[in-house]
């Protein structure tokens, strides 16, 4: 007697796992890239380096002195008399912008508070 070989019969289970890999491979081959601008996205994507939060540098103090035949003003003394000067003639509104032009050979600064009185001036 011949034996005849019963034909494989696979399992469900098998089944499913062989149409999962063949999918995935599916999957993996759309997804590549096909054009040459696809090519070169890609590779920009993958080279391009990760940002980092950049910090803030801590603000810079700077004091500006001016020094005329033998006489000193820093800023800040400028400033303050400018400020005195405005108050004492009268004017009472906030000072938000204060712009001094000085003429040290002269021994004057002339001052504009917000924006008007390039006629104020102070001694030096």
């Amino acid at each position: 007697m011949a034996t005849t070989k019963k034909p494989a019969v696979k399992t469900a289970k098998a089944v499913k796992e062989t149409k999962e890999v063949k999918t995935t491979a599916v999957k993996e081959v759309a997804a590549a890239p096909t054009t040459k601008a696809e090519v070169a996205h890609a590779v920009k994507e993958e080279a391009a380096p990760k940002k980092r939060a950049c910090k803030k540098a801590p603000a810079t103090k700077a004091t500006i002195t001016v020094q005329y035949q033998g006489r000193d003003y820093t800023d800040a003394e400028l400033i303050e008399a400018c400020k005195a000067d405005y108050a004492a003639n009268g004017f009472d509104d906030a000072v938000e912008t204060l712009d001094i032009y000085v003429q040290p050979e002269n021994g004057v600064a002339y001052y504009a508070v917000n924006g008007f009185g390039g006629d104020k001036k102070i001694d030096l």
